[in-house]
């Protein structure tokens, strides 16, 4: 007759089998205690910017920022989606990094760079005359997007 496989001879331990230097590194335990967090603090965190860029995907990892090959391959642009609240302070923030000046103002020459904003209600779109989307995404998670 079969016994079952957790069933145990009487005076033996399902370890007899095993040798004692193995029986030992098997029974220590190998997860580590869970560091203890001191700095949880019970204040929500306060807004930092005016906007907000929600990321995408299955996982939620993803950063919607695209690039867009038209005409041929002489056209390049960058669209990033999921902007909420204030598309343009978006845009003021993102050309003082690149060093492009106000986007807003025609005397700029880089002021061509920003193609248009979306004006549909909810979440923006915006669209850039150049291939920056590594360089987009790189600054996004810098400022913890």
């Amino acid at each position: 007759m079969l016994m079952p496989f957790a069933t145990v001879r009487a005076g033996r331990s399902p370890l007899a089998r095993i040798p004692q230097y193995v029986a030992q590194i098997r029974l220590e335990s190998t997860v580590a205690e869970a560091p203890v967090d001191t700095s949880v603090t019970s204040a929500p965190m306060p807004v930092r910017y005016p906007y907000f860029v929600s990321r995408v995907g299955l996982d939620g990892m993803s950063l919607p920022v695209y690039t867009d090959i038209r005409n041929g391959g002489s056209r390049w642009l960058t669209q990033i989606r999921k902007v909420e609240g204030d598309a343009s302070a978006f845009c003021r923030d993102l050309f003082d990094e690149f060093g492009w000046g106000d986007p807003y103002d025609k005397s700029n020459p880089y002021a061509n760079n920003l193609v248009r904003v979306s004006k549909n209600a909810g979440p923006k779109t915006v669209f850039l005359r150049s291939n920056v989307s590594r360089e987009i995404k790189a600054w996004l998670e810098s400022r913890g997007f």
